[in-house]
């Protein structure tokens, strides 16, 4: 009786089907993975993410738009819109259209908008930004308003 004869060796593959065995799929990707001429065509490793979530805030404002002193302006009007509509998330950012800071103010499907014009900041110091949103009440202008956009200016709010 004849002996039987030798399994043939397959030669590694380079890309491997579903159905081939753990061996053949290890095999045919290991010396791939560590090879230098592997390693120049698939080019840089993958970006590795943050399992950190975001952090929420203020939207971006464009820089350019702003003089220097608008930022430290902001955040006046953004502490009276956070202690008015305690709960709410209160997101800005500078839209260059109407030359104005856009305030959005938002708890579930109640969104309340100001547009704050530039010339507003520009005019006003921090202080006096403060008093006027409050003499001015403009988290009542923004309820009484409902989700129309409410424009302060240098006039007052409208």
């Amino acid at each position: 009786m004849a002996a039987p004869a030798p399994a043939k060796e397959r030669p590694s593959k380079r890309f491997h089907s579903k159905n081939a065995s753990a061996e053949e799929r290890t095999n045919s990707t290991s010396n791939a993975a560590t090879s230098p001429a592997r390693k120049l065509m698939t080019g840089s490793k993958p970006k590795k993410r943050s399992a950190a979530p975001k952090k929420k805030g203020p939207l971006p404002h464009n820089s350019r738009q702003m003089n220097s002193n608008s930022e430290e302006k902001l955040g006046p009007i953004r502490r009276y819109l956070r202690n008015q509509f305690l709960g709410h998330e209160v997101e800005d950012e500078y839209h260059s259209e109407s030359q104005g800071q856009i305030f959005a103010v938002e708890r579930g499907s109640i969104l309340y908008r100001a547009r704050i014009s530039r010339e507003f900041l520009d005019d006003h110091t921090p202080a006096e930004i403060t008093n006027l949103l409050h003499q001015w009440n403009l988290a009542r202008a923004l309820q009484y308003a409902g989700g129309v956009m409410v424009q302060v200016t240098n006039a007052g709010i409208s």
